[in-house]
């Protein structure tokens, strides 16, 4: 397969003040994917209040539907779409459609146009985050793949926030907690606008792109590896989400709505203080001692989750550890598969935990409310991701005896520590 983008612009310098205004966009809409993750359901509540003939219910899940089926196109059409047009009109196309749907939910427009809205926020959530990740690993620093999972964080925490424990406070003081959210929104459109504006002027002599090719999405299906590292984010992903989950119909049925609301937020900080300490130790830890060290971790807190159910300490506990499980996945598909298939795993990854996950999940609703089938599923699913990533550093360890003994070079893309 040939290249697709020309070859005489280069990246640029990972220390250029290019390259750090492109790292610092992504941070900005990172973080406002975070803040409507958490929040989409009370924003459509908020919108569409007195608005349409359509029940609350109904009115949720097309708009999430629309989100998530367009996030899942997305991430599976950026590997293809960056090689042809390059890292750096990529991210103008994703921002761009970011943008204009939040344009579209800020003029308060009739319904069902809310639904279109939302998909082009989907879209270009799903064309940003797929190269977002591809970029920084392949061509920054691994930390910041952390730093971006955090500004992730940081969103849905403020998101959670502003719509639960912190509205009576924003109440208090006349500030509605729409408000507050509509002034995060209104500064991270500003943000969004002015870097389409200076990048789509630099594009043509400054391009954050470099020529290179991917694999599709079949191809990527082809190679046995890529179905272990699949199943690796399927585990990881699963796992965070039925804490959650089995955490929220847990406590449901014996505590208050405010005492359930600050047990999510509490989770909510654990995931973020995970991702922090997790950014600050890879700089001097390897991928893999920071692995084992949070799948002892997650598997420790499973322990405390299941003797110790009512406590909140056991569920923080294992979103703490398990929280740096996604990027360390990530970075281990770069080391085994190299960059070409980059993109096409991590779309592929994308569209199956936004769109098969949250079924999967539901049909689990019975087991996971009970912390002790809770703990067992969470065992599960520690246990075939680490078996997973034991085979596939297995698989690599043998790849490269071979081509040691025939004297060759093996054909993986090197990565440096964590």
């Amino acid at each position: 397969m040939e290249p697709t983008a020309t070859l005489d612009n280069p990246s640029p310098a990972p220390g250029s003040a290019t390259h750090w205004s492109l790292i610092a966009l992504l941070l900005v809409a990172a973080f406002v994917f975070g803040l409507r993750e958490n929040a989409r359901s009370v924003i459509v509540f908020y919108a569409l209040d007195a608005q349409t003939s359509t029940s609350m219910s109904n009115a949720v899940a097309l708009v999430s539907g629309a989100f998530s089926i367009s996030l899942a196109l997305c991430s599976l059409l950026a590997g293809w779409l960056i090689g042809r047009l390059g890292y750096n009109r990529l991210f103008i196309l994703g921002a761009s459609g970011v943008l204009l749907g939040l344009i579209g939910w800020a003029v308060n427009p009739p319904w069902p146009l809310h639904i279109v809205f939302e998909g082009l926020i989907g879209a270009g959530q799903g064309l940003i985050m797929t190269a977002a990740i591809a970029y920084i690993v392949t061509l920054s620093k691994p930390v910041n793949l952390f730093v971006l999972l955090v500004a992730v964080a940081l969103g849905s925490l403020v998101g959670g926030l502003i719509f639960s424990i912190a509205s009576g406070v924003l109440m208090a003081y006349g500030l509605a907690p729409m408000l507050a959210y509509n002034a995060l929104v209104l500064v991270s459109m500003t943000l969004l606008a002015v870097f389409i504006t200076v990048r789509w002027r630099w594009r043509t002599y400054m391009p954050t792109g470099e020529a290179i090719w991917f694999y599709s999405i079949g191809q990527t299906l082809r190679t046995w590896q890529s179905w272990l590292l699949l199943l690796m984010f399927l585990m990881a992903a699963a796992s965070t989400t039925a804490l959650s989950q089995g955490m929220l119909l847990y406590t449901s049925q014996r505590a208050s709505v405010s005492s359930v609301a600050l047990f999510l937020q509490a989770i909510l900080v654990a995931n973020l203080s995970g991702l922090v300490i997790a950014a600050g130790l890879s700089r001097r830890r390897s991928l893999f001692s920071l692995m084992v060290i949070s799948l002892v971790g997650a598997g420790i807190a499973v322990v405390r989750v299941a003797s110790l159910p009512d406590d909140a300490s056991g569920y923080g506990f294992f979103s703490f550890f398990a929280a740096p499980l996604y990027a360390l996945a990530i970075l281990h598909a770069y080391r085994v598969l190299g960059v070409h298939h980059l993109p096409g795993m991590i779309g592929i990854q994308a569209a199956v935990n936004v769109l098969a996950l949250p079924v999967l999940i539901g049909l689990l609703n019975v087991i996971v409310a009970s912390p002790l089938y809770l703990s067992a599923l969470l065992i599960v699913c520690l246990a075939i991701f680490a078996l997973a990533y034991w085979w596939t550093l297995r698989s690599e360890a043998v790849h490269k005896k071979k081509a040691d003994d025939f004297a060759g070079a093996a054909e993986i893309d090197p990565i440096s520590p964590v």
